[in-house]
């Protein structure tokens, strides 16, 4: 298999998104990582793990070498200490998201991975930002998305995403629903090659609501939608 590239935004720089993407490095590697961040944040960080690392283009074809990482340098705005968090650094954070998101979207990487981040220190920017998906989806202009949690054995795919639990009920409508199914459904054989995906569905309240006697959800609004995808061909 042809080596990918792999663009990747590290994150919170006070938080574990460098250290893990250092010890990562440790090995040699299958694809290629491109990472965008403060080079000077990554070899500080380097030495107080006492781990080696050699920053090089991101042309560089030696990048699969343990210890060796291709770097496209993002400059921190203010100084960062590991575990305290600085706002001033927001503003870095999204520089390195939108500028791995850009690799993808230019075809200079084949798919992109988001160090951890810190929501609240963002959000006490001026800079609007929900979560990665919905930022994602914004940026490229997707009006429907799913997130989806994947492993070998089991893909769980989400209908509400970063809102209080107090809205979730509400935000449960058998569109909505429908929509996530469908991606869903065609995510699985496309890129997942499961030719027949059989999708379970969890009911929102306890025990799927007894039969509306603990909410109405599942009998007025999830139920009748399964039952309107499984007469398309859903499973």
């Amino acid at each position: 298999m042809e080596p990918k590239t792999i663009a990747i935004s590290v994150g919170e720089p006070a938080g574990i998104g460098p250290d893990t993407l250092i010890q990562i490095i440790q090995s040699r590697r299958e694809h290629h990582l491109i990472a965008h961040a403060d080079p000077d944040l990554l070899i500080q960080r380097a030495k107080t793990l006492n781990l080696p690392l050699k920053l090089v283009d991101p042309t560089n074809k030696n990048s699969l070498t343990a210890g060796v990482l291709a770097i496209a340098p993002q400059k921190l705005v203010d100084t960062c200490t590991p575990g305290k968090l600085n706002e001033n650094n927001s503003d870095y954070v999204i520089r390195c998201l939108d500028a791995a998101t850009e690799d993808c979207l230019t075809k200079s990487a084949d798919a992109l991975v988001t160090g951890p981040i810190q929501k609240s220190i963002i959000k006490e920017t001026s800079i609007k930002f929900t979560g990665h998906t919905e930022y994602l989806a914004n940026k490229m202009n997707v009006p429907n998305v799913v997130m989806m949690l994947a492993s070998d054995e089991m893909k769980v795919a989400l209908v509400t995403t970063h809102i209080p639990i107090s809205q979730v009920a509400d935000a449960i409508t058998g569109e909505k629903l429908k929509i996530i199914i469908k991606i869903l459904n065609e995510n699985l054989i496309t890129n997942f090659g499961i030719k027949e995906p059989n999708i379970m569905v969890c009911g929102l309240n306890p025990h799927a609501g007894e039969s509306g006697h603990i909410g109405y959800e599942e009998e007025e609004i999830i139920k009748p939608c399964l039952k309107n995808l499984i007469n398309n061909g859903i499973k």
